[in-house]
């Protein structure tokens, strides 16, 4: 990986950045040590150019997040403060009190709900909602880290649910109509900083931790780690992934490294049943997520964009162009890209030129060809 722009906001440390939903829009946001709130132009004309500053805090700004249903932002900070504005920061600009520092603040991915979630200092996650951002009302008070929490990071798939993370070497789960329920994810020997759910296996969450792991967790039933990746040398400070790409992963650390993970490793049997599967709809790879949860359930698919897919390749022309289509929902870009080349080298006969190595298309012809019987 490469890489192809660098922005600088000229405002100090920037703690988290933010992309907005709307198509066509160039913004990025970012939030900063210097208290504020930055509005860069990421590509176009204007890219580099501040777009805004919005200095509605008075201290460290240590999160940001932008609503992926209205054009509406949340931020925290050390002023013990939790901000919703607009990006014109004039036609909303709402300001939540909270007992101490906020760390983290994330709106609801799930259709129908506008909920924001925070996550505070005195070890108390709090839900808002946000219907009507200019006068946001609380929802619950999620109790029982007995540490400061941290982040906060909704599930993409299951209604009122939420994870946090916390000082107290835990990770939990809640859903706030029932948060004397939550679940205790425990393993972590540090402070749990990242968190980022599946896009397609609702019951998959990675947690990132001070002791260097990123962890794996089934959350079903009492919640079990199914797998650790100790690959880096330091803090685990941010996880994320793409609904369109759903089993790839990239971690930032301390240790300086940004890395990438596969996670259909974690199911393989999905991975296969999806490969080999014609119609994922009666084979069970894509499902409803209040059944993909139980326990008894193997694994399968109940995102968003699973759902594209299996209409996209409804409308494919051929074994080839389905072939494509999963392909790019199921393989890490590098490995597409690869595929690809080695098909254009068998057609053209020619030896496919890769950083490092050649490759001949003669020599993987026999092993698709027998693939593909």
């Amino acid at each position: 990986m490469e890489a192809i722009d660098t922005l600088k906001p000229a405002a100090g440390v920037v703690y988290s950045v933010a992309w907005p939903n709307t198509p066509g829009d160039t913004r990025i946001a970012c939030s900063t040590s210097h208290g504020k709130v930055v509005f860069m132009h990421a590509s176009g004309p204007k890219k580099g150019s501040v777009a805004a500053l919005v200095s509605n805090h008075t201290g460290l700004v240590y999160k940001v997040a932008w609503s992926s249903k209205m054009d509406i932002l949340a931020s925290v900070g050390q002023d013990e403060a939790c901000w919703l504005f607009t990006p014109d920061n004039t036609t909303l600009k709402v300001k939540i009190k909270h007992p101490a520092p906020v760390f983290g603040v994330e709106f609801s991915q799930v259709e129908g709900e506008r909920l924001l979630a925070t996550a505070c200092e005195d070890a108390v996650v709090r839900i808002y909602d946000v219907e009507r951002p200019e006068l946001p009302r609380p929802v619950a008070e999620l109790i029982g880290h007995v540490g400061k929490a941290f982040g906060v990071a909704w599930s993409p798939i299951l209604k009122s649910t939420v994870a946090s993370s916390s000082d107290d070497h835990t990770a939990r789960v809640w859903n706030i109509h029932s948060p004397g329920k939550h679940v205790v994810l425990q393993g972590h020997l540090e402070k749990v900083r990242a968190l980022a759910w599946h896009h397609e296996v609702a019951y998959l969450l990675l947690s990132g931790s001070w002791d260097g792991c990123i962890r794996v967790w089934d959350v079903r039933g009492a919640g079990s780690c199914v797998r650790v990746v100790l690959d880096h040398h330091a803090d685990v400070y941010g996880l994320s992934s793409h609904r369109e790409r759903p089993f790839l992963f990239a971690s930032s650390s301390r240790d300086t490294t940004l890395r990438f993970w596969r996670a259909d490793v974690v199911t393989p049997d999905l991975m296969i049943r999806a490969i080999v599967t014609e119609d994922w709809v009666r084979g069970g790879v894509v499902g409803v997520p209040d059944e993909c949860v139980r326990v008894e359930t193997r694994a399968a698919m109940c995102g968003e964009e699973s759902a594209r897919v299996v209409k996209r390749m409804s409308e494919c022309r051929d074994k080839v162009e389905r072939a494509l289509t999963l392909a790019q929902f199921l393989l890490p870009p590098d490995g597409l890209e690869e595929l690809c080349n080695v098909v254009r080298s068998m057609v053209g006969k020619v030896p496919n030129m890769t950083p490092g190595r050649v490759v001949h298309g003669s020599s993987v012809a026999g092993v698709l060809l027998a693939v593909g019987r």
